[in-house]
């Protein structure tokens, strides 16, 4: 059974949003902020990892043939820009 793209796509944004989130909590806990943030993070990464897959699949399905490669590219080349590269 396959889960689809938006589907990933929602889920990978949500357990990163939650994740994201959940860094306020480490203002309350002063012995293991560092531990709890680094979880977190790594939580952060899990959650980022379909993304690009989730996205490529998305615009191969909604985009107009034409245009595909044009959108593709626009839409990912802030990555490295974003990263710092």
């Amino acid at each position: 059974m396959a889960i689809g793209a938006k589907r990933t796509f929602f889920y990978g944004i949500l357990l990163s949003s939650i994740a994201s989130s959940a860094m306020v909590s480490i203002y309350f806990f002063s012995r293991a902020h560092f531990i709890i943030a680094v979880i977190l993070r790594i939580i952060v990464g899990i959650g980022h990892g379909p993304l690009f897959p989730a996205t490529y699949a998305i615009w191969s399905m909604w985009a107009v043939p034409l245009e595909r490669a044009t959108l593709k590219s626009i839409g990912f080349c802030s990555n490295n820009l974003g990263t710092g590269n």
